[in-house]
């Protein structure tokens, strides 16, 4: 006979049934014709209830790929452009409770408060502006227990009308624009001012041509004043 301690899993025991079971706080007995297992159940307790992000995808592609994604499983950081239709699917590592679980969100940087307990563990979000956002997903099982969270940091890029480079355009054309009114506002003065100087030139040539008009009536005036002076003489 041989005692095991601690080597095999109860899904790996022998077919035949134990001839004996003894069981004192975290340390069980089983006995089989052959053989006595020593059991510490301490080290066989279950795991905390958790959270994962099974898929993170869009309407063409898988952008994340949970616990298999190398690539972001560290960063857990993606980046989408604007418009993209995205879904969530979730899961835990409850595989007892089956449809007695239920999943909630929430949008770090959006919807800061968690939303209602749904069953199903897919999410569909759309419409969501450009901007750094994370998303957190968490599970709650039949009995009520709240499973750890899970989370993806998720950068949606603008539309093209709203990029660095388009703003940059944007300022281009309105100086562009402002520097086209500036020509043509000064444009516009200068014609207004030559013709304002035409005006006075033909004023000025008009009052020196009644100037020498005058000059010569009143040189008319004093040749017939002489004139009249000498018949009275």
């Amino acid at each position: 006979n041989q005692i095991i301690a601690d080597s095999i899993s109860f899904n790996r025991f022998r077919k035949e049934l134990p001839t004996a079971f003894y069981s004192d706080g975290n340390i069980s007995w089983i006995a089989f014709p052959d053989q006595l297992i020593k059991l510490h159940l301490s080290k066989y307790q279950p795991k905390p209830l958790q959270t994962f992000i099974r898929f993170f995808e869009s309407d063409k592609e898988i952008l994340y790929g949970g616990l298999f994604d190398f690539k972001n499983q560290k960063s857990k950081s993606i980046m989408v452009p604007y418009g993209t239709v995205l879904k969530l699917i979730a899961s835990s590592n409850d595989l007892q409770s089956g449809e007695g679980l239920y999943y909630q969100f929430k949008i770090g940087g959006l919807i800061e408060s968690w939303s209602e307990w749904q069953k199903s563990s897919t999410f569909i979000l759309n419409g969501i502006s450009e901007g750094q956002y994370t998303f957190h997903v968490r599970v709650q099982s039949a009995d009520g227990t709240i499973g750890q969270t899970d989370y993806i940091h998720v950068y949606i890029s603008p539309p093209w009308y709203r990029t660095l480079w388009a703003y940059i355009v944007y300022l281009f054309v309105v100086v562009v624009l402002i520097w086209q009114l500036i020509q043509f506002n000064l444009k516009r003065l200068e014609a207004r001012n030559k013709k304002l100087a035409q005006k006075i030139e033909e004023a000025t040539q008009e009052i020196n041509e009644q100037k020498k008009e005058l000059e010569i009536i009143n040189e008319e005036l004093y040749e017939s004043i002489i004139y009249a002076k000498r018949i009275q003489e």
